[in-house]
């Protein structure tokens, strides 16, 4: 009797410690080498052509200049974001850099440490839901839209969600 209990206990306490190791694993596009607390996007499913891609613009003693540079390329139809139907939108990183997210192609991206106002717009043909942590629709932010976004309540974007 007492080694079918030790047994079950032995049995049961694996069973948690696989199963909190299996939840901690980070998502399959997950890129390890973002420092902890700095912002991170990844592709958390949708179409196979759908990814996350980011544009670095360094300070190096002109944070303005870098600042006019990233919002260019977010807005700008003729740059990385226009031209190949991106939503793209800025945040900072390593405090040292304005870094553009470009999410491309019908997905749903997961993000991380993405707070603060600001500049965003939708190239997309469609429409996107900004998602809360629980997955609700927190707001839409149609297809040509250019107007700054407040990443602090979002968790998630559901692009060509309509």
């Amino acid at each position: 009797m007492f080694v079918a209990s030790l047994a079950a206990a032995i049995t049961l306490l694996l069973s948690l410690v696989a199963g909190s190791t299996a939840m901690a694993q980070p998502p399959p596009d997950r890129d390890m080498r973002v420092t902890a607390g700095q912002p991170h996007a990844y592709k958390i499913s949708g179409d196979r052509d759908a990814y996350v891609n980011h544009r670095d613009f360094f300070w190096n003693g002109d944070k303005s200049g870098a600042g006019r540079k990233a919002r260019d390329a977010v807005h700008n139809p003729y740059g990385v974001c226009g031209a190949y139907d991106n939503l793209c939108t800025i945040q900072t990183f390593n405090n040292d850099r304005y870094r553009v997210y470009l999410f491309h192609g019908c997905a749903r991206f997961g993000l991380d440490n993405f707070t603060g106002l600001w500049d965003a717009h939708n190239w997309q043909p469609r429409t996107a839901f900004f998602l809360e942590q629980d997955g609700t629709k927190h707001a839409e932010y149609w297809s040509g839209r250019d107007t700054p976004v407040n990443w602090t309540p979002v968790w998630r974007i559901l692009t060509c969600a309509r």
